[in-house]
């Protein structure tokens, strides 16, 4: 009782603020955005209850993605975007259910991948100052077998993926920015060392594999602020470190093979006094009405088989009221 008087007596004395003071508005420039694209697997095929995927639903995920990404970074005043492509732009091709799961040949996949990143980059470009930065990933390889050489690391459609894209920016309004080694990349962003890699070296402890990773270069002098990368095709954030999902979602690997149930997500980051992750979901894009990027003429030229093309929409009865 004596307690409770004494805080009675405490309150009736001093004031205590109801309301904090306003925050003010953020500066311009006073923090950088990061958009992470991952094991985006364009060419897969999904047909699923759960889940479907093809170039289209492809189109309009990026396109979401775009805006979820470009309404945040404007309430926190982003003026600068690294645009983090951590590998596995296109799907495998090396097993059968790959083989089966496909719209076209990888080499015309290419180019509806780049159709599709190219429009997603001037969306960027035309509010933002925009570098790119990639790195590559295991299902893009050519070859049969993983690479770690970077010579025969760079045979991969990753690496083709971005050099095309940077040949479609002549003029500079995006900044392409080459590393040493294909398979991993810092790139500094607003005074942070940001690591990207495409994550087939991380295990089940990711903790203690980034641990290593970023001892590594603190070998060398340099310091990793954060690590950004993909591979398992779910996302996960974390202090040090975030994980992406995959543009696809649940396919018949993930759902029959694994037992695993996800999502199609994306990753974006605010870089200002500290490092802020934010998953975008992108599941349900087509389902929400998202205008997707244009490919309907390199969809005819490119995949002329594509499921898009069989299969168009015929109006078998129309009831106006």
């Amino acid at each position: 009782a004596a307690y409770d008087k004494e805080i009675i007596r405490l309150l009736g004395e001093h004031r205590i603020a109801v309301r904090p003071p306003k925050l003010p508005a953020p500066k311009k420039g006073d923090a950088e955005g990061i958009v992470h694209v991952s094991d985006v697997h364009f060419n897969e095929l999904i047909d699923l209850p759960c889940n479907q995927f093809c170039f289209n639903v492809a189109a309009k995920r990026m396109r979401k993605f775009a805006l979820e990404a470009m309404r945040l970074f404007d309430a926190y005043g982003v003026k600068r975007v690294l645009i983090a492509l951590t590998g596995d732009i296109l799907n495998s091709d090396r097993r059968i259910d790959e083989l089966l799961s496909q719209s076209t040949n990888r080499a015309s996949a290419l180019f509806l991948a780049v159709r599709i990143l190219h429009q997603f980059l001037l969306d960027f470009a035309g509010k933002y100052a925009v570098s790119v930065a990639s790195v590559t990933g295991n299902e893009s390889r050519m070859a049969e077998n993983i690479a770690w050489s970077k010579l025969a690391a760079q045979d991969n459609y990753d690496i083709t993926a971005f050099n095309v894209l940077e040949l479609l920016f002549p003029d500079g309004a995006v900044k392409f920015l080459r590393g040493d080694d294909p398979n991993e990349q810092v790139v500094p962003v607003n005074g942070r060392n940001i690591l990207l890699l495409h994550g087939t070296k991380i295990g089940k402890d990711a903790e203690a594999e980034v641990g290593k990773i970023v001892g590594r270069y603190a070998r060398r002098g340099v310091i990793i602020h954060y690590v950004l990368f993909g591979h398992l095709h779910t996302a996960f954030l974390s202090d040090y470190f975030a994980r992406s999902g995959s543009l696809p979602g649940a396919n018949a690997y993930s759902e029959e093979g694994l037992n695993l149930s996800s999502r199609a997500s994306q990753n974006c980051y605010i870089v200002n006094g500290g490092i802020h992750a934010i998953k975008i979901d992108l599941q349900d894009a087509d389902a929400e009405g998202v205008v997707g990027y244009d490919i309907v003429d390199a969809l005819a030229k490119y995949a002329p088989k594509a499921p898009e093309l069989l299969h168009p929409g015929k109006e078998i009865l129309k009831v106006v009221v």
